[in-house]
């Protein structure tokens, strides 16, 4: 077997516009409402890491990349990050045959519960018919000048 270099040859995590490379079986989508991935964080600490995944808009979306960068599987839903550490100097070896170590960042991200959307539509809703108040308003009176 060809040692893989890195980057190469390997599947990725996009997270917004940020791109990690996966461990082997770095994707677990399998327990209930929880995502768990593992992934190698590329010279990023384990902050700057935690800043990225906190941010919904580089959470509501997630995709994975095949070797070839094409998205091969999107998460969403997953806001909520809930576990976040990092494992210094893994052995990795399915990198080479002798064996590569490096840093492991492991994030569990937890989907938002019905409630939790349910209140954020009610919320939206609110701010929608405020909004639609206010343009009533706003058409009325341009009405009543226009007409006068």
């Amino acid at each position: 077997m060809a040692d893989r270099k890195k980057g190469e040859n390997m599947e990725k995590v996009k997270f917004g516009t940020e791109k990690f490379e996966l461990t082997v079986n770095g994707v677990d989508p399998f327990t209930k409402g929880m995502l768990t991935l593992s992934f190698i964080p590329a010279g990023k600490t384990l902050k700057e890491v935690e800043d990225l995944l906190m941010n919904p808009q580089n959470t509501k979306r997630i995709e994975v990349l095949n070797e070839q960068d094409e998205t091969e599987q999107v998460l969403v839903g997953y806001v909520d990050l809930k576990i976040l550490k990092i494992t210094k100097d893994q052995e990795l070896e399915y990198l080479s045959e002798g064996g590569v170590r490096r840093d492991v960042i492991t994030a569990v991200l937890s989907e938002k519960s019905l409630k939790e959307s349910v209140t954020n539509l009610e919320k939206g809703q609110q701010t929608q018919d405020g909004a639609i108040a206010e343009l009533a308003e706003i058409v009325g009176a341009m009405a009543e000048g226009g007409m006068a």
